[in-house]
């Protein structure tokens, strides 16, 4: 098989330790009917037809016994084993990129992730995955959630109850497209892998590393909400926000109050079963989630009022803010719960058609992706406006991506840039800079990321998929040598923003 050209694998993760249950050999090597358990796992896998090659993670000093079960138990479909990562997903990648050279370049190659401790997985749910790429670019088998099902913020107090019939537990294993999957963990810095873990993600480390230019060009006119507001608002509205969304209010709203791309903690209401929290940079939208649905999943509507009171609101908190009266602004935020209770019990279709958000990236849908995507637009569209203010303080520079000699003309006739340019730029950018959020793509098809942070913290570099340039943020300005640097670095020439 190491010699053949796949078109679906699995990457078995056998790098555990077995310290929870106590005992001397890791869970995964104990004999259990007459053969390790991880030789129960892999003869699944040998047995289902859509499955064509195998590749276990683990420690090394495993490899020779792991290659002897091969040979012992008839294993042929182990292509080899490689080493296991610090933690689950760095064995991921491990296992992806030992496999790269076996599975063929389809798009529609794909790969499970099994644990070794998953000897029970059927060949039938195995095969079931692999068929299921077909529709999907990612699969897993859940079970629907029959409890009731609450949420708390405190451990204590119950804050909402949520539709069970929404709800479904995800199981393992799961399977994926290989090459997109390949490419975000062969992209994705280390730390940043380390810290994924399901749906829904905090993005609280990337907003940590975002303030620092955040604090150069905020004017201080609006507020980044304390925990206690958090927890206010949130008793008000009788829900916890999304994770991504509290730490939005607690850590970049006030750039995001500023341009509009925030709903104040203040004015976010019901608005029958749904919960607006962002402002698109799109007039009159709002974007938030539906009652007792994925915290994830964004929907669209059209922001209305059938009796327009709300309407002056905005401007009202604007004013608030600009006084500093936090009095005020806690009226206001009594006063609009009051007000949108009365206007769901007068007007029960609202809001008006909205649009659940499906989009390929996940920044166009995600309730993690989506705020960070905000945070990243906000900066870019503030330094602009700092810059101008401030012309002769060079914080904002420019790289014009030019690849006009190397475009190719499709059969449509429109020419097209080549992947291959924007995974070179890519490869020269990580020279300096670090991916900063793995759910951040600003192209789909190369991969190129939305935003790059430098490994020292000292510069942020933005590639948005409706420009032509990459921008070079600044926050303490060109100190000496950095911008030599990083141009050194990467190769790239950035000049000064002319705006």
């Amino acid at each position: 098989p190491g010699a053949e050209i796949l078109r679906s694998i699995a990457v078995v993760l056998s790098g555990g330790t077995g310290t929870r249950m106590g005992v001397d050999v890791p869970k995964q090597y104990i004999e259990l009917a007459g053969k390790p358990v991880i030789v129960h796992t892999l003869n699944q896998l040998q047995r289902c037809e859509a499955v064509d090659g195998v590749v276990v993670t683990a420690s090394p000093m495993w490899n020779t016994q792991i290659l002897q079960w091969k040979e012992e138990f008839g294993l042929e479909k182990l292509l080899t084993v490689a080493p296991a990562g610090e933690d689950r997903q760095l064995s991921i990648r491990s296992g992806l990129m030992a496999a790269e050279n076996f599975v063929d370049r389809d798009e529609l190659s794909g790969v499970i992730i099994q644990d070794a401790v998953r000897p029970l997985a059927s060949v039938a749910l195995l095969a079931k995955l692999i068929g299921e790429l077909k529709e999907a670019p990612a699969v897993m088998p859940a079970l629907p959630i029959t409890d009731t099902t609450y949420t708390s913020r405190d451990g204590r107090w119950v804050n909402g109850l949520l539709d069970r019939s929404t709800l479904f537990a995800g199981q393992a294993p799961e399977a994926f497209r290989y090459w997109p999957y390949w490419e975000l963990y062969r992209d994705t810095a280390k730390e940043i892998l380390s810290s994924m873990s399901g749906s829904c993600q905090s993005i609280q480390k990337e907003l940590e590393a975002l303030r620092p230019f955040a604090d150069r060009v905020s004017s201080g006119d609006f507020p980044l909400y304390s925990e206690k507001e958090v927890l206010e608002a949130e008793k008000r509205l009788g829900t916890s926000l999304p994770a991504p969304v509290r730490e939005l209010y607690r850590g970049m709203a006030d750039l995001l109050l500023e341009k509009m791309l925030l709903t104040p903690l203040e004015l976010v209401h019901w608005e029958g079963d749904y919960l607006g929290f962002y402002e698109s940079p799109d007039d009159g939208v709002a974007l938030g989630i539906k009652r007792g649905g994925d915290p994830d999943q964004l929907y669209r509507w059209e922001l209305s009022d059938p009796e327009e009171e709300s309407f002056d609101y905005p401007d009202e908190f604007t004013g608030l803010c600009e006084e500093g009266d936090q009095m005020g602004r806690q009226k206001l935020a009594r006063r609009c719960h009051a007000y949108w209770k009365k206007i769901n019990a007068r007007y029960p279709n609202l809001p008006e058609q909205p649009v659940k958000l499906e989009y390929e990236t996940r920044y166009n849908w995600a309730t993690d992706a989506y705020g960070l995507f905000l945070a990243l637009y906000v900066l870019d569209e503030a330094y602009q406006d700092f810059q101008r203010e401030h012309p002769g303080q060079a914080l904002l520079l420019r790289w014009d991506m030019d690849f006009s000699v190397e475009a190719e003309v499709q059969a449509n006739g429109e020419r097209r840039v080549p992947d291959r340019c924007f995974a070179r730029l890519h490869d020269q950018i990580t020279r300096a800079f670090a991916p900063l959020s793995p759910g951040l793509l600003a192209l789909e098809g190369p991969g190129l990321q939305m935003a790059y942070l430098h490994r020292e913290g000292k510069a942020l570099l933005l590639a948005f998929d409706w420009d032509t340039a990459l921008t070079l943020l600044l926050p303490g300005g060109a100190e000496p040598g950095l911008l030599e640097g990083i141009e050194g670095d990467t190769g790239l020439n950035f000049k000064p923003c002319k705006l």
